[in-house]
């Protein structure tokens, strides 16, 4: 037999484990408080774009919003000092978010503004190029609004705002819309020969972003026109063709016509009628 098989075996003794390092927050990471206080303060707003949206900023009430965003009423004075602040706090929300979406198309629009020359030599070409950038521009933006990556009731907020006016709107339209129109009324101008602020000019912006971002905002009229409960996919890609083809041409037409050699500009000549002789 084997000696040590009778022997007892000796008591293990657990040593005491070492405590975990603790892992050091990242930098710009908030406390655990400041994360939930900040999710809370997102629902609000985001609950506030639709209500107000949905009812107005008079029929709204502050036991909706608190209802919509699941907080309890006294959320809304804490994170927000009325009501009226936490309107004007989620059009801020509404234009920051559109405004990153926004960012690229109208920098590469921008661009293009400031590479083009004024020349007159070069004005036909210049014009082209300018047209074929504001076409560009407004159509991504019809196709972000008919993709439907913008909720309806941002929309039905935004025309709500613009319909009360007030704070709301003028952080929306200051944000978002201004700096948009300021480029495709600039590019619009030299597309006409135009100043920026000449009423032709205006008027020619206003009808290039009225049409294309009116199909999404009669989103009930247009799904009718189509005879569908859904735009499909195949669909805006059809009606987008339409807009960009009666934006390009709107522009080509509104360009004065072309100088003649003799430095005036060519004009129709009068039409001459031919007089047929009646039968005797």
């Amino acid at each position: 037999m084997n000696a040590k098989a009778n022997l007892p075996r000796p008591r293990r003794t657990l040593t005491p484990a070492r405590p975990a390092r603790a892992t050091a927050p990242a930098a710009d990471a908030p406390p655990a408080e400041m994360r939930k206080g900040d999710l809370a303060r997102t629902r609000l707003l985001l609950a506030a774009l639709e209500v107000f949206g949905e009812c107005g900023f008079d029929a709204a009430t502050t036991r909706d919003l608190a209802q919509r965003a699941g907080v309890n009423l006294g959320a809304i004075p804490y994170y927000f000092s009325s009501k009226q602040e936490l309107h004007e706090a989620a059009a801020a929300y509404l234009a920051d978010n559109i405004a990153q979406r926004v960012a690229q198309p109208l920098q590469e629009l921008q661009a293009v503004i400031a590479q083009t020359q004024e020349r007159k030599d070069e004005r036909q070409g210049e014009a082209a190029v300018l047209i074929d950038a504001v076409a560009r521009f407004l159509m991504s933006q019809a196709r972000t609004l008919l993709a439907g990556d913008v909720p309806p009731q941002w929309l039905q907020f935004f025309l709500r705002a613009q319909a009360e006016g007030g704070p709301a709107f003028e952080s929306l339209f200051n944000a978002v819309l201004e700096p948009a129109r300021r480029a495709v009324a600039e590019a619009i101008g030299r597309i006409v020969q135009r100043p920026a602020a000449d009423p032709t000019t205006r008027m020619l912006t206003f009808m290039a972003f009225h049409q294309t971002l009116y199909a999404r905002v009669s989103d009930a009229a247009l799904r009718r026109h189509l005879g569908g409960r859904e735009v499909t996919p195949r669909q805006v890609d059809a009606l987008l063709q339409h807009l960009d083809a009666g934006l390009r041409a709107q522009l080509q037409a509104a360009m004065p016509a072309p100088a003649s050699p003799k430095g005036r500009r060519a004009t129709p000549g009068p039409t001459r009628t031919t007089r047929t002789r009646s039968p005797r």
